[in-house]
């Protein structure tokens, strides 16, 4: 009896003995399984446009990862690369990071069966921080004789953005002299100076003060895409009193489009 007693417990020492050796085993396997994203992993802000470093971990079993990103934690995901060969257990992909504006955005790496991965520990995001650039000019520089007409001054201008297909275009006309209350520039009758048609066409009055120096209008075109980033260039058109002599921007302080 005492003897099968022993024998008992040494046969349960023996089976929690070999459990144990056969956890640790098993630890030790998996880790050449294992996948671990380094970066992004939560907080960092990418900006759209630019290179990002994806970094990451894994395990000398596996030969091949997928890299994928979501915008909006984890409910779609899309494909970085597929098929990115491991070189050694830490590697690295350049990703140009795309326009995909958000600060919900998650990073997953999967090996090539999609039995083991890894997500970035927290969100980062996706900004756009670029303006767009834009470039303004008009065919008509100067408007002569000032004679009261209305011209088309032939504004053109181009906008483009990185993100963003189509920026919002604001255009002012300003002047530095008032349009209808100096009556030696034709007063109301001839007023308001600017018309800016919705196709972007520009007219302004050939006309200034009798007793100025002439008059200079000032051209102001603004672009701003959907991140909200801004950029502005102005043109200046120029009124000569005299055939030759170039008019002095007294101050814009004026807006042509309305009557003052």
């Amino acid at each position: 009896m005492v003897f099968l007693l022993v024998l008992m417990m040494f046969s349960f020492v023996v089976n929690r003995v070999s459990l144990s050796f056969s956890d640790v085993d098993t630890d030790d396997g998996d880790d050449i399984y294992d996948i671990q994203v380094l970066a992004p992993n939560g907080g960092e802000k990418l900006v759209a446009g630019q290179k990002f470093e994806i970094s990451w971990f894994a395990g000398s079993a596996i030969e091949y990862v997928k890299i994928e990103y979501s915008p909006d934690e984890g409910k779609t995901w899309r494909i970085i690369a597929n098929d990115v060969k491991m070189q050694d257990t830490y590697a690295n992909y350049v990703w140009k990071v795309p326009c995909s504006i958000s600060d919900k955005c998650e990073l997953k790496i999967s090996d090539a069966y999609g039995m083991r991965y890894d997500y970035s520990f927290g969100t980062f995001s996706i900004i756009d921080n670029q303006p767009p650039k834009l470039s303004v000019s008009v065919e008509k520089e100067s408007l002569w004789p000032p004679d009261h007409r209305m011209v088309n001054v032939g504004l053109k201008y181009s906008v483009v953005d990185n993100c963003d297909p189509g920026p919002k275009v604001v255009i002012k006309v300003t002047s530095d002299e008032p349009t209808a209350s100096d009556t030696s520039s034709g007063g109301a009758k001839y007023s308001p100076d600017a018309i800016i048609k919705k196709d972007g066409t520009i007219l302004l009055r050939a006309e200034c003060a009798g007793d100025g120096d002439g008059r200079v209008y000032q051209i102001i075109v603004i672009a701003q895409d959907d991140s909200g980033n801004g950029a502005s260039t102005k043109v200046l058109v120029r009124v000569n009193k005299k055939e030759g002599r170039i008019a002095i921007n007294s101050g814009q302080f004026y807006d042509a489009t309305a009557k003052n």
